[in-house]
């Protein structure tokens, strides 16, 4: 965080007072890299994202996101026959893991994949383990 500051000539105070922790500054850099400057973690119009946003329980809000991601696993499994056995529950638990900012910082940040490279594998993974005949 202070090699950070330095590089933007400003106090490591207004990086945390930002960011608050390493985490949100790594989903941030996650945000502007895989989903592009400007665009939207998720849709802000879905009920589950404006109550996630709204609630200010941290724990209520992550399970409100969760659930956000197995709708969008449910829109998912509608477009293409889902893989035998598996539950629309398993295939959000799939999106909250494969998309979260844990993955991509251990691929692409510590062991050198390009963004491009962890892009590929996430889809082509997400593909093969949701849907049928992949």
């Amino acid at each position: 965080m202070s090699l950070i500051a330095k590089r933007a000539g400003v106090a490591v105070q207004t990086v945390y007072f930002i960011f608050r922790t390493r985490d949100a500054l790594v989903q941030e850099v996650h945000n502007q890299t895989v989903l592009g400057r400007g665009a939207p973690v998720v849709p802000p119009e879905h009920p589950w994202y404006v109550s996630m946003a709204s609630d200010p329980d941290p724990v209520r809000a992550i399970s409100t996101l969760v659930e956000g991601m197995h709708d969008v696993a449910t829109i998912l499994l509608a477009k293409a026959e889902p893989r035998p056995g598996l539950a629309d529950r398993q295939a959000g638990d799939m999106l909250v893991a494969l998309l979260g900012p844990e993955i991509y910082r251990t691929f692409v940040l510590e062991l050198g994949w390009t963004r491009e490279q962890w892009a590929t594998w996430t889809a082509q993974t997400m593909v093969r383990e949701l849907f049928a005949g992949q």
